[in-house]
């Protein structure tokens, strides 16, 4: 349904609402992902960096050294930079509860 405010129609709240880059439903579908995304994501570099990291031969997945792009990841591969392992780092979420005194 449609909400009418002054002549003005805005959309239906329910129907607009999208998942967006934070949700829990885009980290859980996340991979495979692209070798470049993801080293774009550990920030070793911007993901045109990332590239040329690939193209140079400088990134390993698993052992092997990948040279061409669109290379997929996998959440459990091994991938190397330089000799270095990258990893994604979990996103820490911090709450602070204001708990006056009686409140269970």
């Amino acid at each position: 349904m449609k909400q009418k405010v002054r002549g003005l129609n805005l959309p239906d709240k329910k129907k607009d609402a999208r998942p967006g880059k934070n949700s829990d439903i885009a980290k859980e579908d996340m991979f495979p992902l692209r070798l470049q995304v993801y080293l774009a994501r550990c920030g070793v570099a911007s993901r045109r960096g990332s590239e040329a990291f690939i193209i140079a031969g400088r990134v390993s997945v698993n052992g092997s050294t990948v040279s061409e792009l669109g290379t997929k990841v996998e959440k459990g591969d091994s991938v190397l930079v330089d000799g270095k392992p990258i990893q994604l780092e979990e996103k820490k979420r911090y709450v602070l509860l204001h708990k006056p005194a009686g409140f269970v």
